[in-house]
């Protein structure tokens, strides 16, 4: 059994019960024994190890190459299986086997060729940064082409995948997209059970996923799929109140980054701070920042003094304007909180806030508390956000955290001065004393000093909102938004 006995028709018999070998490793055991054997399989494990690495590998086209080899190979070993006797002997089942090989590499060389779909996966479908920043990429896709098969020289296609209910889902429908309903908002197995079935139906090639809950399930599905990840943050949101809560939260996103192709960070700022954190490796890392179409907000046209009296604004308020969603992480509390005393420097300011969320009622208890109600405007959700911003004298953002608060791209687009938190995001964007202030929001001599200098000087506020236009054409343009988007997808394709 250990040298074998030589190959003969008596040695068969006796050895393995058969006359003839009908396979070629029960062959080499009997003419070579265990040692023999062994080295066969072993050089079966090397090859197909050798050819698998090419089928599995990051680059298409050795892949293509690898595909009609595994076929050979498959017809190969079978061949070995039940064969016998010689090391190549079946040539019409090796052939059979090859041309499925073949096949297999064409029709993934035709995928190649054609367009790449793109699942995005969204933890919010509501009104917000992360799903109006998406909905920005896909109608610029849809203008030029690329989110549908057969208009122009198309490179993606787009699948939306987003909590149910939110206004954003008819949004990407009504541009003619195709959009899931899916519980990504929610930690539970149907979220991800619903997402993996999606992504098999619709022959995924990628998945963008944005914020922690489509994240964690994308991730899962990419790995099980072979389907490459891009992961986007809007914010590393990790200031979590509860220790052991925010030791999770990190733990977890670091495990995560092993399954994760790409990390788009919505500012530089982001990007180093995720990096100090050890959330993900820089060779993962690209930072794609967000855009603003200029040409839209040139568009809108306002009589100011009759849209101010409209909200109840007159025309010697000094107005500031905060639009953002009504969230513990935006400040709307703190700002309010420190209005006695401002109202006491600048007796005409007035503050707007347009948007909606949860702290809504409790701003506003807080509010009526303090006696300042008659200084604020509660707007709710607004779709006119540049009118607004066009009314006002300048942006506001007390917040604690952002990555890349597009609610300032947008007031610099409408040539405000913006006053904001010294956080990463608002200090990626804001240049203190250029276009704006960073002030500390929890120092209300600071806030008021920034909101003095800007009320008391109409040149100074309209040579701060020259700058930051300018800044958002140079910098955060629409065109490179969606091009550095893209860019960051045909690498991880690769």
């Amino acid at each position: 059994a250990v040298l074998g006995v030589g190959y003969s028709s008596p040695n068969l018999q006796s050895f393995a019960g058969v006359n003839l070998t009908h396979s070629f490793f029960l062959d080499m055991w009997v003419r070579g024994g265990l040692v023999a054997l062994l080295l066969a399989i072993a050089v079966w494990f090397l090859l197909f190890k050798t050819v698998l690495g090419l089928v599995f590998s990051k680059n298409a086209k050795i892949r293509i190459f690898g595909f009609p080899l595994l076929g050979f190979v498959l017809g190969w070993f079978i061949d070995n299986l039940i064969s016998g006797e010689q090391f190549f002997s079946d040539a019409p089942m090796i052939a059979f086997w090859g041309v499925l090989g073949l096949v297999e590499s064409l029709r993934q060389l035709d995928r190649e060729r054609g367009s790449k779909k793109v699942l995005i996966a969204l933890t919010s479908s509501g009104l917000g940064g992360a799903p109006k920043v998406v909905y920005d990429l896909l109608k610029q896709a849809r203008v030029k082409g690329l989110g549908f098969r057969g208009q122009g020289d198309n490179k993606f296609e787009f699948v939306v995948v987003a909590p149910a209910g939110g206004e954003f889902n008819k949004k990407f429908r009504d541009l003619g997209y195709k959009v899931y309903g899916v519980p990504l908002d929610r930690i539970g197995v149907k979220g991800f059970t619903k997402l993996l079935r999606i992504a098999r139906k619709e022959q995924i090639d990628l998945i963008n996923s944005h914020g922690k809950g489509a994240g964690l399930y994308a991730r899962k599905v990419g790995f099980i799929l072979g389907v490459p990840v891009v992961q986007t943050f809007h914010g590393l949101h990790y200031d979590y109140r509860n220790r052991l809560v925010r030791f999770l939260y990190i733990s977890l996103e670091k495990l995560l980054a092993h399954f994760t192709t790409r990390f788009i960070n919505v500012s530089a700022g982001q990007q180093r701070e995720g990096l100090a954190m050890k959330l993900f490796p820089g060779s993962k890392s690209r930072v794609v920042v967000n855009g603003i179409d200029t040409a839209v907000v040139e568009r809108v046209n306002l009589d100011r003094a009759a849209f101010r009296r409209k909200l109840g604004l007159g025309p010697g308020d000094f107005v500031a304007t905060m639009v953002a969603r009504f969230d513990r992480v935006k400040g709307h509390e703190r700002l309010v909180g420190m209005l006695p005393n401002l109202l006491k420097k600048i007796p005409n300011l007035k503050v707007v806030f347009a948007g909606d969320g949860e702290q809504r009622y409790g701003t506003e208890k807080l509010a009526k508390k303090l006696g300042v109600s008659s200084a604020i405007r509660f707007l709710g959700q607004r779709s006119d956000v540049f009118k607004i911003f066009k009314a006002s004298d300048v942006a506001i953002l007390p917040s604690y955290h952002e990555g890349m608060p597009l609610t300032v791209l947008e007031a610099m687009a409408c040539r405000l001065p913006v006053v904001g938190s010294d956080v990463v995001g608002i200090r990626d964007l804001v240049k203190d004393g250029e276009n704006g202030y960073l002030v500390d929001f929890d120092n209300v001599a600071e806030v008021a000093k920034a909101l003095r200098k800007l009320s008391s000087s109409i040149s100074l506020r309209h040579k701060m909102g020259e700058q930051g236009r300018r800044l958002v054409e140079d910098k955060f343009s629409m065109e490179k938004f969606v091009k550095n988007t893209l860019t960051v997808y045909q690498e991880s394709l690769k």
